[in-house]
């Protein structure tokens, strides 16, 4: 990636960010985060990875809400970025985030189990 395209990438996080944040009220939006965006080297599409809380339900009402305001959010972003041509937006629901918790979770309770087993252990050997 190039230097520009890559302070493109990080304009356009920055500015999806504050728009969903700021300027969409559609009442089917939950916990939105833009993650990263990878942009084409010609500049023309922009790839958009999201993450979003919430149960699989809302996930998928809040990407249909962002899908549904992608127009929106190109128009915006265009308005933000100053350049001659507004790159197209392809929304990608990303899950990274989300397993990364999960991960978490089991390794936290994998800590627990050990730590009373170790105990158990402890008050056998007495």
């Amino acid at each position: 990636m190039s230097i520009r395209t890559e302070r493109l990438s990080r304009e356009i996080v920055r500015i999806l960010s504050q728009i969903i944040m700021r300027e969409m009220n559609d009442p089917r939006m939950g916990f939105v985060t833009v993650v990263r965006a990878r942009i084409s080297p010609d500049l023309r599409t922009a790839t958009v990875f999201l993450s979003i809380l919430g149960s699989e339900k809302e996930q998928k009402l809040t990407f249909a809400a962002i899908q549904h305001a992608r127009k929106f959010l190109q128009r915006n972003l265009g308005d933000g970025l100053g350049i001659r041509f507004t790159p197209e937006l392809l929304l990608i629901h990303d899950r990274s985030v989300e397993k990364a918790i999960k991960m978490s979770q089991l390794l936290s309770e994998i800590s627990t189990d050990k730590e009373s087993d170790d105990g158990a252990n402890e008050k056998e050997e007495e």
